[in-house]
């Protein structure tokens, strides 16, 4: 069987610069944008663990590597519940890192409701991760969820 040509080749497939030019800005530049702006999207994480009754501060959450150049706006929501007690938080911190990630200012209690004044939960910087940690009364093993979220802005 012969290869056929359904038409020959001619000099006006071969794009000039102007076109390419065009090309970028009206293609390649949007989808670029869309690129960046979803890589400064939001990440939810939802976890559940269990503390046993220890009263020391334990992770329930912790992120990935924060990138450097970025801001990150973390909300967390955590529910804890023993038999005896129970604990609902609702906490917001910036976080960025320019080098070295660091919290600004302290975090923001938007809820804080729990029935033995032992439990808590907050947020923190470790290294290049940030972490929702939970302490429960040091009673009876306490059952945690939690929710974050993270909305994320780099520097292009």
């Amino acid at each position: 069987m012969r290869a056929t040509v359904a038409r020959p080749v001619s000099s006006r497939d071969v794009l000039r610069d102007e076109q390419v030019r065009d090309w970028v800005n009206e293609e390649a530049l949007p989808v670029l944008r869309q690129a960046r702006a979803a890589l400064n999207a939001e990440s939810v994480v939802a976890t559940a663990i269990s503390t046993g009754g220890t009263g020391v501060y334990t992770a329930v959450v912790t992120s990935d590597a924060m990138p450097a150049d970025s801001a990150w706006l973390v909300e967390a929501r955590v529910l804890g519940r023993s038999a005896t007690t129970r604990a609902a938080y609702v906490l917001r911190a910036l976080v960025y890192n320019t080098g070295v990630a660091a919290q600004q200012g302290a975090t923001q209690v938007d809820y804080s409701e729990e029935s033995a004044a032992a439990m808590d939960a907050r947020i923190v910087v470790s290294g290049q991760t940030v972490v929702v940690e939970v302490r429960d009364a040091g009673v009876d093993t306490t059952d945690w969820s939690a929710v974050a979220r993270v909305l994320q802005e780099t520097l292009a």
